[in-house]
């Protein structure tokens, strides 16, 4: 008589071949967002809060351990099992009051001011002309002297939020959570074209610094981040005008996105100056399109923005060194640092575009630099800054980008008595400078990058 086969394990049945760090490290991230309910008065605590969210970068370090390790392809579970879980991270912080944050209450003003036919660039909050505007909301909304420093298609992201939930800061982080999830779609696409395992988007999906940012604090960089991916996917696919519509419209959200037209214009200029122009073309009439309800604010347009530029100053890293540097030297002036990191982030740029010239299959990796340059060189480096390049470690998983998109949670730290913490900024940026001369020096290292075969046809 032939004998029944035994069952396999629970386990095996629900995991299969799955590697067994991934439930693991999963599960550690999960905890750290759910016992941040059990915290009522977290916004006020950074010590637990910078413990969480190291507990929950260290899940993170896990489950990247765990797709390092794997030898063998991958189940298809796998990438089931790493989406659902971004997802269900997603959700779990989705119900908690933002955390050190309160930029929501600004957009809930500002989509007030356009909901009632102001222009929130002529005002700021304080002024007479909005009085009649004041709400229970008002007295939360920061910086009631500067007018708004948010781009005009998030203006109308405000308003439309504010028509369809008034007041809603659930629907906000809803809203930021959602285009999180459409960038996460976007950067599987890219990963098919470019032939590299999808299992990879858990370098960016289970970050945890975005999770927090965009679906905790309700951040809409995700908004930019989504439109800037779409269209770098766009322009690899030679699909040049719909692609610079996107990015006229990412830039028409944050300004950041810019920095990303020298190199997509270079790609379209390389098949043809038809190509160049009618993308250059289409660039252009977005973004006037995009600023003509607002052009009666004449110069005030950048009014918040150029307050911003000029005197905002948090968590600076190479800034810094550079103006103690001057002021050692004894050529300190309020503009002399921004001018001197302004000139550093044009060179790179520079240099980056004339590289895709020459070789423009590193498209993505140009405008990663760029934008790794953008945020170290900048006087406020602010923890969603560094979400900017957190895409990227799907196709480039340097260890020190990691490192440091887990340390600047220490950043946070700055909320225990307002004041800056010097081991706090030495550790978020010293031990990523360290690690990247390990990396240069170490060229068999794992973490250094993964292979991309990128495919000729995107050259031809």
């Amino acid at each position: 008589m032939l004998k029944r086969a035994p069952h396999p394990p629970l386990l095996q049945r629900l995991w299969g071949s799955m590697p067994p760090l991934l439930p693991i490290g999963a599960g550690i991230i999960e905890i750290s967002f759910l016992t941040l309910y059990f915290f009522p008065n977290h916004q006020r605590q950074a010590l637990p809060f910078v413990f969480h969210m190291t507990l929950a970068f260290s899940g993170y370090a896990v489950g990247l351990a765990a797709i390092l390790r794997s030898t063998s392809k991958l189940p298809s579970k796998t990438l089931t099992f790493v989406l659902g879980a971004s997802f269900l991270f997603r959700l779990t912080l989705l119900g908690i009051d933002p955390i050190f944050d309160d930029d929501l209450h600004r957009y809930i003003w500002d989509g007030r001011v356009s909901s009632h036919g102001m222009n929130p660039y002529l005002y700021a909050p304080e002024a007479p002309e909005l009085e009649d505007l004041q709400d229970e909301n008002y007295d939360l909304v920061s910086f009631k002297n500067i007018p708004t420093i948010y781009p005009p298609l998030m203006q109308w992201i405000f308003r439309g939020s504010q028509l369809l939930a008034p007041s809603s800061q659930l629907f906000l982080k809803f809203l930021a959570m959602s285009f999180d999830l459409a960038l996460i779609a976007t950067l599987l696409l890219l990963l098919k074209d470019l032939q590299t395992p999808l299992i990879w988007i858990l370098a960016y999906s289970w970050n945890p610094l975005p999770i927090k940012e965009f679906t905790n604090s309700g951040h809409l960089d995700s908004v930019v981040l989504f439109l800037m991916f779409f269209s770098l996917w766009l322009v690899l696919r030679k699909r040049f005008l719909l692609a610079h519509f996107l990015i006229g419209l990412s830039v028409l959200a944050k300004l950041f996105s810019v920095i990303t037209l020298p190199l997509t214009l270079i790609w379209a200029a390389l098949h043809s100056k038809l190509k160049l122009f009618s993308a250059a073309l289409v660039l252009f009439i977005t973004l006037m399109a995009g600023y003509l309800p607002f052009l009666e604010a004449g110069y005030k347009l950048f009014a918040g923005l150029q307050i911003y530029l000029q005197y905002w100053v948090f968590n600076p890293g190479p800034f810094w060194v550079i103006e103690r540097l001057l002021k050692i030297l004894g050529l300190s002036h309020p503009t002399t640092t921004r001018s001197i990191c302004g000139l550093i982030v044009m060179s790179i740029l520079a240099w980056e575009s004339w590289a895709t010239v020459r070789q423009p299959a590193r498209l993505l990796k140009s405008v990663f630099h760029c934008l790794g340059a953008l945020v170290l060189f900048s006087p406020a480096v602010q923890p969603w800054y560094v979400c900017w390049l957190i895409p990227f470690f799907v196709f480039y998983p340097r260890l020190p980008w990691i490192v440091f998109s887990g340390l600047v949670s220490l950043s946070y730290l700055f909320y225990l008595n307002f004041t800056d913490v010097a081991w706090v900024r030495a550790s978020e940026y010293g031990i990523p400078v360290i690690l990247m001369a390990f990396d240069i020096y170490w060229k068999k290292n794992p973490y250094r990058s993964v292979t991309l075969k990128q495919g000729k046809e995107y050259l031809q």
